[in-house]
């Protein structure tokens, strides 16, 4: 049962960022290297984003506040469970998978925020954690794999914002539609590809019932059940980019308290023409 939604406020256009005042930023030079190590698949997307980026067009996030981010409404979290066929639906568990585009762990799709280049989803997500340590995110942001970024943050769990539990989900529906909204052309054309099949992350063995689904009677059982939050906002993007919602203009801002980069706040993000 989809969340209730309100629309939120726009923000404000923010000043235009040419390639010039970002391709000097350490981030920048991080992410670059890091694609090159990248499979061709994700060296392509990054080749698109290297392209975005040489434009002189202001690039802006965007607001989610629930859960349907083609509509930009209010989160609400739900204690749901959901259970999956797996021949009935897209899977995605490792990297190296078909479909392990989906997974936050997955390299080649950067991200701009505040005219700063960071080098993955789940870098964004965990320095995102930790609104009033500007040095902790930057040492988050400089790991090249999204796993490294995860562990330092992991390794600084008593620095967590106290009210993660209950921005958690915000904050990563805005972190994945903002890597659909820098990524059309790769990440929600492998969206639309699933049609409108259920996406579900099917954590194998880990006993991660939250973000995705566990499989029932052994990691390749064909039943998953779970509530498959980061499936749903997945789909949400998907349904976005189908619907037209990823227009170029469009603004894209966090709705979550103490949305916080380096000291300063996370300025909306305008999506781009290309």
């Amino acid at each position: 049962m989809a969340p209730s939604r309100s629309i939120p406020q726009s923000g404000n256009t923010p000043e235009v960022k040419p390639w010039s005042k970002l391709k000097d930023s350490p981030n920048t030079k991080r992410a670059v290297k890091s694609v090159g190590r990248s499979s061709r698949i994700r060296t392509m997307t990054c080749s698109t984003t290297a392209a975005k980026l040489t434009s002189t067009t202001s690039c802006v996030p965007f607001v989610v506040t629930r859960f349907r981010p083609e509509t930009q409404t209010t989160l609400t979290l739900t204690n749901d469970m959901h259970t999956y066929n797996r021949s009935e639906c897209v899977t995605f568990r490792r990297t190296r998978d078909t479909w392990g585009e989906f997974s936050n762990m997955c390299t080649g799709f950067p991200l701009e925020v505040n005219w700063d280049i960071l080098s993955s989803s789940e870098a964004l997500y965990q320095l995102c954690r930790f609104p009033g340590h500007p040095n902790l995110q930057r040492e988050i942001a400089a790991q090249l794999h999204p796993m490294a970024a995860k562990k330092v943050a992991y390794n600084h769990l008593d620095k967590t914002r106290s009210d993660w539990n209950v921005v958690k989900v915000r904050v990563m529906s805005w972190v994945v539609l903002l890597k659909g909204a820098q990524h059309k052309g790769s990440f929600c054309t492998l969206l639309d590809l699933t049609g409108d099949q259920d996406i579900v992350e099917d954590v194998g063995k880990r006993d991660d019932d939250f973000w995705g689904a566990i499989p029932q009677g052994g990691p390749d059982g064909e039943v998953l059940i779970g509530h498959n939050w980061l499936g749903m906002l997945l789909m949400g993007v998907r349904r976005a980019f189908q619907a037209g919602k990823l227009r170029p203009g469009r603004l894209i801002k966090p709705s979550f308290s103490e949305a916080v980069l380096y000291g300063e706040p996370i300025k909306p993000y305008k999506i781009k023409g290309i």
